[in-house]
């Protein structure tokens, strides 16, 4: 077989051509499809772009973004060439970028001067909710373990950390 015909069985169509369609192989840590070709693991979202559209010629246009924000989409139609700077802006106008929080400066409310940054649950990867944050100083004050309540929540000792000293999870009261 052809890599299309590999290819096009593996992408979910039924949503019809506005729809996204999820890429139902193989998918990477971060949910981006995958695909080999010549033996070599590629994202599948640049090979429907390629297949689509034929090779990426243009200089310094290296990536396959997706309109969509959905990592497993291989619908060409969703897909667009750009920069790691048009990522990045991408990536700020639609607010996905929540996940760094610089230190508020004393005196002030930084996080009101700032609505659009994420914090806590808000931040799409969060593995704790704020009940977890308020549960894991609960378990320390009582003297459990940094690693004993590591376990617990699937996160690391260093993480558990943060949270009992506030560095990580400050607004949780």
């Amino acid at each position: 077989m052809t890599l299309a015909e590999r290819f096009w069985v593996k992408a979910d169509r039924s949503g019809g051509s506005a729809a996204c369609w999820p890429w139902t192989g193989s998918r990477n840590v971060k949910g981006y499809g995958r695909v080999s070709e010549h033996g070599r693991p590629v994202l599948a979202h640049r090979v429907a772009w390629a297949l689509a559209h034929g090779e990426m010629a243009a200089p310094g246009m290296g990536l396959v973004l997706h309109h969509c924000d959905s990592p497993p989409c291989v619908n060409p139609g969703h897909l667009y060439l750009g920069t790691a700077a048009d990522n990045t802006a991408d990536m700020m106008a639609k607010g996905r970028h929540g996940s760094y929080i610089p230190e508020p400066p004393r005196g002030g409310d930084w996080y009101a001067a700032h609505p659009r940054i994420l914090r806590g649950e808000a931040i799409g990867n969060a593995k704790l909710t704020e009940g977890a944050v308020r549960d894991i100083r609960a378990r320390r004050v009582a003297g459990e373990t940094l690693g004993a309540i590591a376990l617990r929540y699937g996160i690391s000792a260093p993480s558990v950390h943060r949270v009992i000293a506030r560095t990580g999870w400050r607004h949780v009261v």
